[in-house]
């Protein structure tokens, strides 16, 4: 922690300055004008001493005593000042690992700030997601941290074993050549995975406070983990619903088997050469994906018929906006055949009121149609392809994708 002192610590300096000056010094002073008016009145030379005495001890005790309370307080706010820093740490990790989206991430964020909160020289964390088999090193901090870990390995495991069993953190000191202080902090919850957070440092054993900090990191963690696994299972579920949907699209739609894995290929990597951000590029992945699942209402003998055909992308966006994990790829798939210049379906709308992952889906999707053998056509070549592609940049497409796209297309990354 910071020794800087705050302005709060300064301020607090000066508060108990003035009030002992008032307190303690102007008394004395008081008591000493007072001993300098009566000491000529004295007649006994020893009692003047004596008096004088009385004075000096008086202020020297004062003085000692002035060192003494300004050092105690000041004890106290730099425990409070280190203390309220810690707090903050853990709070900031609380939102941290609250927002974590995967396991790893908890893991990694939780091994970090264990060596700040702690003051921890190396962390790790140890768990398993079943208890039939043995605890593994999920992830570590620390420059020293891999040379510790092999060489305590088998001590600390069945130390992790026994803090998850009991729900207590345990301190020991570790004797041996690095002369290490650690701290092993179970995982907080009922449910799987089960671990702990080990924290060690060379010298000093760990202060109370910093016990407490890292427990409450390793609770914090528990949680985040467990919810991150259900997090991890349920987008797990959700893939390979998708891939379950795009098979049965590749059987429901006539001449398109791996259309929709192909237009998510190329999207993706338009999506990164635009620079876009993975949640956005997530977005575009599934609905590129599932951008004509709609068709799956459409009867195999009206695939073929405009007036059924355009119902598609409207059907899409209702199944898919009811849904959470896709629900933010259904826009894209709603206004994948609107056209720049307002003429396409099902709203009309143009330009930027079409959003920028359907705009990407668009040429995407027209270009693996162009490239693909068709019942009432063949494929075109590359050159073609692109030439058509090109021919309705500014009308169908936005000029800025078509240029990226033809980019990639000469690059050979499309």
């Amino acid at each position: 922690m910071s020794n800087k002192r705050s302005l709060f610590n300064q301020s607090l300096d000066r508060s108990v300055f003035v009030t002992y000056f008032l307190g303690g010094v102007v008394p004395l002073l008081g008591f000493a004008l007072l001993s300098e008016r009566v000491l000529p009145t004295l007649a006994d030379r020893n009692e003047q001493w004596a008096l004088v005495g009385l004075v000096a001890a008086t202020g020297i005790l004062s003085l000692v005593s002035f060192f003494a309370l300004r050092r105690i307080v000041m004890h106290a706010v730099t425990q409070m000042n280190d203390d309220n820093t810690r707090l903050d740490a853990l709070l900031g990790v609380a939102r941290e690992l609250g927002d974590a989206p995967h396991s790893q991430v908890v893991v990694d964020s939780t091994a970090y700030w264990a060596l700040r909160v702690g003051n921890a020289d190396a962390s790790w964390i140890l768990a398993r997601t079943d208890l039939e088999k043995p605890f593994g090193l999920m992830g570590q901090r620390g420059d020293e941290a891999s040379a510790w870990f092999e060489a305590h390995e088998d001590e600390w495991t069945a130390l992790v074993d026994r803090a998850a069993r009991d729900s207590e953190s345990i301190c020991i000191r570790d004797e041996s050549v690095d002369s290490l202080s650690v701290v092993i902090a179970p995982l907080a919850g009922d449910e799987l995975p089960e671990g702990a957070l080990v924290a060690a440092r060379r010298g000093l054993d760990f202060e109370l406070a910093e016990v407490d900090a890292l427990s409450t990191l390793a609770a914090q963690s528990g949680v985040a983990l467990t919810n991150a696994e259900r997090g991890d299972i349920q987008r797990n579920f959700f893939s390979h619903m998708t891939e379950l949907v795009v098979s049965a699209l590749d059987t429901h739609i006539q001449h398109r088997a791996g259309h929709a894995s192909r237009v998510a290929e190329s999207a993706n990597r338009m999506g990164r050469a635009m620079g876009l951000d993975d949640e956005v590029l997530h977005d575009l992945h599934f609905a590129s994906l599932l951008h004509d699942v709609g068709m799956l209402r459409i009867p195999l003998e009206h695939q073929r018929d405009p007036k059924y055909f355009r119902k598609h992308s409207t059907f899409g966006h209702k199944v898919l906006s009811r849904i959470r994990v896709w629900e933010r790829a259904a826009p894209m798939v709603l206004q994948h055949h609107e056209r720049l210049d307002g003429a396409g379906y099902p709203d009309g709308i143009a330009a930027d009121d079409i959003c920028l992952g359907a705009r990407i889906l668009a040429v995407c999707d027209t270009w693996d149609a162009l490239r693909t053998k068709d019942w009432n056509r063949d494929a075109l070549s590359v050159e073609d392809a692109l030439t058509e592609i090109e021919a309705n940049s500014g009308g169908q497409f936005d000029p800025e994708i078509v240029a990226t796209f033809k980019r990639l297309v000469e690059q050979g990354q499309l």
